[in-house]
């Protein structure tokens, strides 16, 4: 049963990243950081803060969040990396982005507990129904 839902809980966390993690691919030719209308360094500034908003109510250990350091910043590095190859078309960059995220939800799952994973998956049910209503 705890599988069933760490696996549901993956999955949600996969799909809500996907819509994130795709969203300056579509973007792209709007400007360089992918958000219309924002300059690229508040862009990368407001998605850093987004997450360090998200570690803190997760209450995160020491130890933890220097685990987590490394994945995110690996993540950041390879995701650069994909929407900057300009040999990608748009859907190749799409499906390489979500494969990352995906790895990187798996990597983030294994660091979190039980309680911080059902946590997380309720931020971002929430963050899901916030984007939905816009």
């Amino acid at each position: 049963m705890i599988s069933r839902f760490i696996q549901r809980l993956l999955l949600v966390a996969v799909l809500a990243g996907t819509c994130v993690a795709a969203r300056p691919v579509m973007a792209q030719n709007s400007t360089p950081s992918g958000f219309v209308g924002q300059p690229a360094i508040h862009a990368a500034k407001h998605g850093k803060a987004a997450m360090m908003g998200i570690w803190k109510r997760l209450d995160l250990t020491k130890a933890q969040r220097a685990a987590l350091r490394p994945i995110m910043k690996q993540q950041r590095t390879q995701a650069k990396a994909i929407r900057t190859n300009a040999s990608l078309t748009t859907k190749e960059k799409r499906v390489q982005l979500r494969e990352l995220h995906m790895q990187t939800m798996k990597s983030v799952m294994q660091v979190l507990t039980p309680q911080q994973r059902a946590k997380l998956h309720h931020i971002m049910m929430q963050r899901r129904k916030m984007h939905a209503h816009k």
